[in-house]
């Protein structure tokens, strides 16, 4: 009677010792779930910061090049204007717009009448480097993309000799480079090669060259 009494003892001891590790197994599972719960989220909010940080770093950098862009416009604006002032009386006549107070009221109206002053798009690409950018065939897969900084008022088209082929660039620029050509010598070349640079001031427009010749001022040859 008393060895049943002890088996049956034990058995109950056991079976209550293992209740107790299932209870605490169950436990420690609900804390793991809860800590990888926990971990998921930090990760979640980790990632949404550092996508924050990653666009604030854009914008820093965007916002300090369009800065020194500032800086470079005003010094050179600053130098053209006292030139100007010491050589001619021109820049005083009602009817004659100095350059550099077209380029800031082109500025200045683009920026009150576009909700986004970087919205300016135009081609950019390297025929050396993409042969869709070349003037002859021209590939429509290539679209045209925001200038990088707010300065930039025009679309420029460039075709010239580059690196021992005729290269065709699509760019924007700050700056009125006008419609313009001229022929280039290089060495140990016999022929002369024809530069060509076009200048537009609305979207998209540098996909294209005026259509008449005279479009263009030629520049005599050396």
């Amino acid at each position: 009677m008393s060895q049943q009494t002890s088996l049956h003892s034990y058995n109950n001891e056991f079976t209550q010792c293992i209740e107790e590790l299932c209870h605490k197994r169950d436990d420690l599972k609900r804390e793991i779930l809860d800590d990888e719960t926990e971990k998921q989220k930090l990760e979640n909010d980790i990632a949404v910061l550092s996508q924050k940080i990653a666009k604030v770093n854009e914008n820093l950098c965007s916002k300090i090049n369009i800065c020194n862009e500032f800086d470079r416009i005003i010094s050179e604006n600053e130098a053209a204007y006292m030139k100007e002032k010491s050589n001619s009386t021109k820049l005083y006549e009602p009817k004659s717009l100095h350059p550099t107070q077209k380029k800031i009221s082109n500025f200045i109206f683009r920026k009150k009448n576009r909700r986004n002053v970087f919205s300016l798009e135009c081609y950019q690409c390297d025929s050396i480097k993409d042969l869709g950018c070349n003037s002859q065939d021209f590939s429509k897969s290539i679209l045209p993309t925001k200038c990088p900084l707010e300065t930039d008022s025009y679309c420029i088209k460039e075709i010239g000799y580059s690196s021992g082929i005729v290269s065709t660039k699509r760019y924007c620029s700050y700056s009125d480079r006008y419609n313009i050509c001229k022929y280039i010598t290089l060495r140990d070349h016999d022929r002369k090669y024809r530069s060509c640079i076009y200048t537009c001031d609305f979207e998209a427009c540098n996909s294209f060259s005026p259509k008449y010749q005279d479009d263009y001022q030629i520049e005599k040859e050396a």
